[in-house]
């Protein structure tokens, strides 16, 4: 992993970053080693003209973003904003999306509609950079900043791209927290999360089934086989796959599995604590 984060330092100043996938383990070791490396880094900036400091700030975000060590690329591509650059060949139009990117992955409302404020400045003095996809990106940013978690929002204009499937999980997730359970299970297909190898997913749809038909419409749940291989997983999907396992059998829901349930929502992701709520309403 040294090895990684070295490379990340070699490749900036030969201007030749390759992104590399990294485990979780390995992105948490990038984040944590990154001030290390640091020093190192802004000494051989210093050395350089400055009409490179905006592309190297540029290089060293992308590469923190892509090595998941968010805190640090936010820094960088701030840099990146106050550095000068030759209007005539550059732009920052990239450093406003990634800074709206990452207040988005650290679900941040308040600093995502900082950023946009400034995109939105930056555009309008650049209108020559404005297409119908940065509209629809801007206008998904400024919903999500300024919307309820419960709000649907419209979908973007245009052809269906990645900010289509964002604008639906969002929905899918804002209907689900509103209880209006047969909705949100309209949205999902079952081939689909049948096929997509993803247990999240299917514990979601399981759990709709088990909301909108009741234990006697409901045969068997899609989440069971994956709870098979993995039953003693610290998941949340796995926990309330087996919940349901239970509830489908008897009709009962297991107090200690709802407890520990509960324990993994307040370590990990506080925003899913409405899966519980749903559960309660089986």
């Amino acid at each position: 992993m040294q090895t990684k984060i070295l490379a990340i330092l070699v490749n900036l100043f030969l201007g030749s970053i390759t992104f590399a996938e990294m485990t979780a383990e390995e992105a948490k070791w990038a984040k944590d080693s990154w001030p290390k490396y640091e020093a190192e880094f802004l000494t051989k900036l210093k050395a350089t003209e400055k009409n490179k400091h905006y592309y190297l700030y540029l290089l060293a975000a992308k590469s923190l973003y892509a090595h998941q060590a968010y805190e640090y690329a936010e820094q960088y591509f701030l840099r990146a904003l106050a550095a000068p650059i030759d209007d005539k060949v550059e732009n920052k139009a990239r450093v406003h999306m990634y800074l709206l990117m990452i207040s988005y992955k650290e679900k941040n409302q308040n600093k995502n509609g900082k950023y946009l404020k400034q995109a939105r400045t930056y555009y309008k003095s650049h209108p020559d950079l404005m297409n119908t996809d940065i509209k629809n990106i801007l206008n998904f940013y400024e919903f999500w900043a300024t919307a309820k978690q419960t709000e649907t929002m419209p979908l973007p204009e245009g052809p269906a791209t990645g900010l289509h499937l964002k604008a639906q999980q969002h929905n899918f997730y804002a209907l689900f927290k509103r209880g209006e359970y047969d909705q949100a299970l309209k949205m999902l297909d079952r081939n689909k999360v049948l096929h997509s190898d993803t247990v999240d997913t299917m514990v979601e749809y399981d759990l709709l089934q088990l909301l909108v038909k009741g234990r006697k419409g409901v045969d068997g749940l899609l989440c069971a086989p994956t709870l098979e291989k993995y039953p003693h997983s610290y998941d949340y999907a796995i926990i309330t796959c087996d919940l349901l396992l239970g509830y489908l059998k008897d009709g009962t829901l297991a107090k200690n599995k709802v407890t520990k349930l509960e324990k993994y929502f307040t370590e990990f992701d506080s925003e899913m604590n409405f899966i519980v709520k749903a559960l309660r309403k089986l």
